[in-house]
């Protein structure tokens, strides 16, 4: 009798502990955070296709609010916490941040590009002289084009590369869906419309009071701003590859030398996650099936690390060479930016429906596990003298 008061005693708590391990890894639904996912991809889209003249603010806008809520992630929120840290790092974030820098530099600032003659020929306060200078960083320079074949290229292209979902309940998911999708957004809207400044918003602002002369805001806005400044057809290889090569090339060896060399010993030691770590353990599970670990996954730590690098180096020149038509182009621009809609909505599908199987699954799973140590328990009370006197003594007043 006592073994079985034992046994009984044991086998009670698993039904709550099974219910609490269910709960766990079946959180409740996000609701509010996917109806605000739902909301800013709706939102998106209606400017996209109503104000694009407005993109390049809409990118300012999220690289100010959601960047900070990156690093958040990464570096406070993480568990273990700063686990994902170095993710900061990549290259898609000196990209973005390079993006930022040149539109905070170029979207307010007047057009007129004759100002430039006078640069060296009157006396400029500081003020004018920094304006001046970023008008002629960005208009003779070319700045721009070189940041827009990155954003649009290998930025873009990486959506594909590591299956980017856009999961619109999961803050994480959505963040770096726009990290690669906005930037070349807002970039092509910059170089193939109407670029619009904050004088011209304000002064066509008044506009949005009544119903009767809202819809001329659009027209007002982009009539008052300076056109799309050339045929893209002008610009060369330097620019469009040779440029944006230079910057990735910069960052990969500065990304080696810090992190896998410099920083080697932190990071094993913290167990921190890096990209190079990440897409090994994806491909690890594929085992030989992945061309990936016949390719770059084999040898010695250097020779993957380099082999990586390499393997990163001739898709960041392929990007290059697939985005020269779209920027050539007006028409086929306009597709590119329609497919890097679909790859993430596709992608975003898979996992939101794989997701819901799972846990379907685990929760019937889970069901029948309570249930199973729900009758084990029962059928061992009645085992025992005592206690099944006490169960159907229950069982006869009910």
């Amino acid at each position: 009798m006592r073994q079985a008061r034992g046994d009984r005693a044991r086998l009670q708590p698993e039904g709550p502990r099974v219910e609490e391990q269910h709960r766990r890894q079946n959180p409740p639904s996000p609701v509010i955070d996917a109806t605000l996912g739902y909301f800013g991809f709706a939102l998106l889209i209606f400017i996209s296709a109503a104000y694009p003249f407005l993109l390049p603010w809409v990118y300012l806008a999220f690289f100010v609010v959601f960047m900070p809520m990156r690093y958040y992630d990464f570096i406070v929120r993480g568990r273990p916490r700063g686990r994902n840290k170095l993710f900061l790092l990549d290259f898609c974030y000196w990209v973005n941040a390079a993006t930022a820098v040149y539109f905070l530099g170029s979207i307010n600032t007047s057009w007129d590009a004759a100002d430039l003659t006078r640069l060296d020929g009157e006396r400029f306060s500081k003020r004018k002289f920094l304006k001046a200078l970023v008008k002629r960083v960005v208009l003779v320079d070319r700045v721009g084009v070189a940041l827009y074949a990155l954003c649009d290229g290998p930025v873009a292209m990486a959506l594909l590369a590591w299956a980017n979902a856009w999961a619109f309940h999961s803050q994480e998911h959505v963040i770096s869906v726009l990290i690669h999708l906005l930037p070349g957004l807002a970039f092509f809207s910059w170089m193939h419309l109407p670029r619009v400044e904050w004088a011209s918003l304000k002064a066509c602002s008044t506009l949005l009071a009544m119903p009767e002369t809202a819809l001329q805001f659009g027209a007002c806005a982009t009539l008052s701003s300076a056109p799309a400044e050339r045929s893209h057809k002008e610009d060369g290889a330097m620019w469009l590859i040779g440029v944006p090569m230079l910057f990735y090339l910069s960052w990969q060896v500065w990304y080696l030398l810090v992190v896998e060399v410099a920083l080697a010993d932190y990071v094993e030691r913290n167990d921190l996650d890096t990209s190079f770590k990440c897409l090994g353990r994806r491909e690890g599970r594929k085992g030989d099936a992945s061309i990936w670990n016949r390719l770059v996954f084999t040898g010695s730590r250097w020779r993957q690390l380099l082999a990586f690098a390499g393997v990163q180096g001739l898709f960041t020149l392929g990007s290059l060479l697939i985005f020269v038509p779209s920027y050539r182009y007006w028409g086929v621009g306009l597709a590119w930016q329609v497919v890097k809609f679909a790859i993430p909505l596709h992608f975003g599908a898979q996992y939101t429906y794989s997701r819901m199987i799972d846990q379907r699954v685990k929760a019937r799973l889970a069901a029948m596990s309570i249930f199973s140590f729900t009758s084990r328990s029962g059928s061992e009370m009645d085992e025992d003298g005592e206690d099944g006197e006490v169960a159907s003594g229950i069982a006869k007043n009910h």
